[in-house]
């Protein structure tokens, strides 16, 4: 505990000391949220919002504070915090994400992290409210890719809605749909990689699509058979969210069923993060859910 207020403390002495640029301060977040020191995060994010000048400035701390808030909210909810605690810190990652959305509205980040919050809400909440949040979610998540078309998460986040609500006429789910996003996702994710945008390779790309796979459970013949179905669909499609449903028309997939392709890439992610020796907390918990899943299935 005592350490823990040294660290704060520190903290708040830095950010109004140190960072007289924007630039230094967005860094130094971007850190603080990389260590998982989320708490960190939120309190140096709170007590510099003054060093922001600009709306769009004011946005860039917004959108921070509201991941770092969705993230100590699964923290919280890890630790078996009350529900009511819980609910309230996503309210709070909520209410930021809106505030960059009010100071910024070309900003994405804004309309990503607000769907990301209250879908942990609804998560949290129960089922009833988690399908009561798909609608709206949804809305922002395509707002979020129609202003950022290479917004990899966004469409990740599209294909676990679409893998995880039911179809109609209760809801909008589609679990072909979820392949198609979740491939995007994945594909996007590896040009970001390639040109040096992201310094490491993020298996919950692998992770989601292989349960989406795995979930579809179509043989060999039957994929090959779909994709030729929907190229036409994906060369004349020109929204961009309706394009992407059909995405898998547009890359190489390979001659396996799904849940061999599945199996495959859980296990290339459990093998690349085993063999890191400098794994994130992001990674040692993404390393332990792919193997619980490969336990799941039996392999």
């Amino acid at each position: 505990m005592k350490r823990n207020i040294i660290l704060l403390m520190m903290v708040l002495f830095i950010s109004i000391t140190v960072f007289a640029d924007i630039t230094d301060l967005v860094a130094a977040i971007d850190k603080l949220h990389i260590e998982y020191k989320h708490q960190e995060a939120v309190s140096l994010i709170e007590n510099s919002l003054s060093k922001a000048t600009t709306a769009k400035e004011k946005a860039e701390l917004y959108w921070r504070l509201s991941r770092a808030l969705l993230f100590l909210g699964d923290v919280a909810e890890e630790a078996k915090k009350a529900k009511t605690d819980v609910l309230a810190i996503f309210i709070k990652a909520e209410e930021a994400a809106e505030q960059t959305i009010q100071f910024d509205p070309a900003n994405p980040n804004g309309y990503y992290w607000k769907s990301s919050s209250m879908g942990r809400w609804g998560q949290v909440k129960g089922v009833m409210d988690s399908l009561a949040k798909a609608e709206p979610m949804h809305k922002l998540l395509e707002k979020t890719i129609n202003i950022d078309t290479e917004y990899c998460k966004a469409f990740q986040v599209l294909a676990m809605l679409y893998e995880a609500l039911p179809g109609w006429p209760i809801s909008f789910g589609n679990i072909d749909y979820s392949v198609s996003l979740s491939r995007k996702a994945l594909d996007l994710h590896r040009k970001e990689v390639a040109a040096g945008k992201k310094d490491r390779i993020d298996y919950t790309y692998y992770k989601e699509l292989a349960v989406e796979l795995y979930k579809r459970n179509a043989n060999a013949a039957t994929r090959s058979k779909a994709q030729q179905k929907i190229i036409d669909k994906y060369s004349n499609t020109k929204d961009v969210l309706k394009k992407n449903f059909y995405f898998e028309a547009a890359v190489a997939i390979p001659n396996q069923s799904d849940r061999e392709e599945a199996v495959i890439l859980i296990q290339s992610a459990i093998n690349a993060l085993e063999k890191k020796s400098d794994k994130s907390k992001y990674e040692e918990k993404d390393l332990l859910k792919c193997k619980d899943i490969l336990k799941k299935w039996g392999k």
